[in-house]
Protein backbone atom coordinates (compact mmCIF):
# COMPACT_ATOMS: atom_id res chain seq x y z
CA UNK A 1 0.00 0.00 0.00
CA UNK A 2 2.78 2.48 0.86
CA UNK A 3 4.50 1.92 -2.51
CA UNK A 4 1.26 2.85 -4.31
CA UNK A 5 1.00 6.09 -2.30
CA UNK A 6 4.66 6.96 -3.01
CA UNK A 7 4.21 6.42 -6.75
CA UNK A 8 1.13 8.60 -6.91
CA UNK A 9 2.72 11.38 -4.85
CA UNK A 10 5.61 11.31 -7.30
CA UNK A 11 3.18 11.56 -10.22
CA UNK A 12 1.30 14.44 -8.61
CA UNK A 13 4.56 16.24 -7.91
CA UNK A 14 5.63 15.76 -11.52
CA UNK A 15 2.29 17.10 -12.73
CA UNK A 16 2.60 20.14 -10.44
CA UNK A 17 6.11 20.86 -11.77
CA UNK A 18 4.85 20.52 -15.33
CA UNK A 19 2.08 23.04 -14.64
CA UNK A 20 4.56 25.47 -13.06
CA UNK A 21 6.85 25.05 -16.06
CA UNK A 22 4.00 25.82 -18.47
CA UNK A 23 3.06 28.89 -16.42
CA UNK A 24 6.68 30.09 -16.46
CA UNK A 25 7.03 29.61 -20.23
CA UNK A 26 3.73 31.43 -20.77
CA UNK A 27 4.94 34.34 -18.61
CA UNK A 28 8.25 34.58 -20.47
CA UNK A 29 6.53 34.51 -23.87
CA UNK A 30 4.08 37.18 -22.75
CA UNK A 31 6.96 39.38 -21.54
CA UNK A 32 8.76 38.91 -24.86
CA UNK A 33 5.58 39.78 -26.77
CA UNK A 34 5.14 42.98 -24.75
CA UNK A 35 8.81 43.88 -25.21
CA UNK A 36 8.48 43.38 -28.95
CA UNK A 37 5.36 45.56 -29.02
CA UNK A 38 7.13 48.38 -27.16
CA UNK A 39 10.23 48.15 -29.37
CA UNK A 40 8.04 48.40 -32.47
CA UNK A 41 6.16 51.36 -30.97
CA UNK A 42 9.30 53.23 -29.95
CA UNK A 43 11.07 52.57 -33.24
CA UNK A 44 8.01 53.85 -35.13
CA UNK A 45 8.10 57.06 -33.08
CA UNK A 46 11.82 57.49 -33.72
CA UNK A 47 11.35 56.83 -37.45
CA UNK A 48 8.60 59.46 -37.66
CA UNK A 49 10.77 61.99 -35.82
CA UNK A 50 13.72 61.49 -38.17
CA UNK A 51 11.86 60.98 -41.46
CA UNK A 52 8.77 63.07 -40.97
CA UNK A 53 5.22 61.84 -41.48
CA UNK A 54 4.52 59.21 -44.13
CA UNK A 55 3.46 60.54 -47.55
CA UNK A 56 -0.28 60.75 -47.90
CA UNK A 57 -0.91 61.05 -44.18
CA UNK A 58 -2.90 64.04 -43.03
CA UNK A 59 -0.97 66.50 -40.84
CA UNK A 60 -2.29 66.70 -37.32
Amino acid sequence: MSAWVIIHWFELGTLALLCLNLWFVSSVLNALRETNRWIAFLSRIQWEQTQGPAPGSAPS
